[in-house]
């Protein structure tokens, strides 16, 4: 018997080579290959239902995935990182890669999205491209990002105050509620973290100068409110998040100016992202898991 499961795979792998082709010939995808895609795909989960391969529990977590890469696909589409080509693309890949090639175990709500994988190893990938690349021009890349800092410290401060914030009400909630410190929550907060950064809206709101010495006020009340009545003890752990709030200023600061570096390259040279999420599936299949876990669980 065909094994549907090696089957999907070969189609979404044919799928990324192709659109990766036509990406990096003429700039776009063509919503043949996406439709064929979801076509094919669909005929084989049709056949595998009908002959007991897949539950019908199973299709339905596959389209939900699928839905969810969608979503996530339109927004970055919406705030400039990719053309609609590659979200729809990222889609499709979703609903053709079988649950087997993931990482198992992925914790709520991600159980419901384990693409994720794709789409944190592609722009992994791409920052560590990135990186490498920016070596060869060490010194003008050290000089753009010292005037970068010189020119907008303000805001970088701000961006410091806001992870302070983040950090400190997070700890806040793990003391009254006597959450573990080792809840795989708290344990991504970083990554969450520079997510929520990152986002257009958080920066329209929570970055407006006037907020600033209320943000403060706030903090260093409650930090007097605690040492004379709350007793929770907070100052113990003041300078840890001080830290804690400098490094990811630090990887906020460099992930903004990488990932702004390739998105003006992208906007002037039409850089063919299907080629990037090509490689982000293959990384996926090899690992069966994301760079951060895989390299996580290995150290």
């Amino acid at each position: 018997m065909i094994n549907l499961y090696l089957l999907l795979f070969c189609l979404a792998l044919i799928i990324a080579f192709c659109t990766a082709y036509e990406d990096m010939k003429s700039g776009k995808i063509k919503n043949k290959l996406i439709a064929g895609g979801f076509l094919l795909g669909g005929g084989i989960y049709l056949i595998g239902y009908f002959i007991s391969v897949f539950e019908g529990d199973y299709i339905l977590k596959i389209f939900l995935n699928s839905l969810i890469a969608l979503f996530w696909g339109y927004l970055i589409w919406y705030f400039g990182g990719w053309s609609a080509g590659d979200a729809k693309l990222f889609s499709v890949l979703a609903f053709l890669l079988p649950f087997k090639y993931y990482r198992p175990n992925y914790f709520p709500p991600l159980s419901y999205f384990p693409s994720f994988s794709i789409l944190l190893n592609t722009f992994l990938l791409i920052i560590i491209f990135l990186f490498f690349k920016n070596i060869f021009y060490f010194k003008e890349t050290i000089l753009d990002l010292k005037n970068k800092v010189k020119n907008n410290w303000f805001y970088y401060f701000k961006i410091f105050l806001n992870f302070f914030l983040l950090f400190f009400v997070f700890q806040l909630i793990q003391i009254i509620f006597r959450i573990n410190s080792n809840n795989i929550i708290f344990k991504n907060l970083g990554f969450l973290a520079i997510i929520l950064l990152i986002n257009k809206f958080y920066k329209k709101i929570f970055l407006k100068r006037w907020l600033i010495p209320t943000e403060i006020a706030l903090i260093v009340s409650f930090l007097i409110i605690d040492c004379f009545f709350l007793k929770l003890e907070l100052m113990e752990n003041f300078s840890s998040l001080i830290k804690k709030s400098i490094l990811f200023l630090i990887i906020f600061g460099l992930l903004n100016f990488l990932l702004s570096s390739f998105f003006k390259k992208r906007a002037n040279k039409k850089l063919p992202f299907a080629v990037w999420l090509l490689i982000g599936l293959i990384t996926t299949v090899l690992l069966k898991d994301d760079f951060l876990h895989f390299f996580y669980k290995n150290i």
